[in-house]
């Protein structure tokens, strides 16, 4: 769930009403540079690859051995789900 204010939802409202999408492109927002680079999303694609996560729990602790980071687990669930056919099991 994202938090944002109700005047920042009335906002993209009345833009999107009033010029369509291109009112919010317009105002130039960028997400938050991720803390895993390309090549490292490549790492953990490859080694996904070569050998499956047997969970997403596996995920968060290769992760944070590889590249010295700790995502919370649903945010693993999400990236791994997102980014490539993943067959990881849900934690219990």
């Amino acid at each position: 769930m994202w938090t944002v204010c109700n005047d920042t939802i009335t906002d993209w409202l009345k833009a999107y009403s009033k010029k369509g999408i291109d009112g919010i492109l317009a105002w130039g927002y960028k997400g938050r540079q991720s803390f895993l680079t390309d090549e490292q999303l490549e790492k953990i694609r490859q080694r996904n690859d070569e050998k499956p996560f047997s969970n997403a729990s596996e995920a968060v602790d290769y992760i944070e051995e590889q590249f010295g980071v700790r995502y919370n687990l649903s945010w693993v669930q999400k990236l791994l789900k997102k980014n490539w056919v993943c067959h990881t099991k849900k934690q219990n």
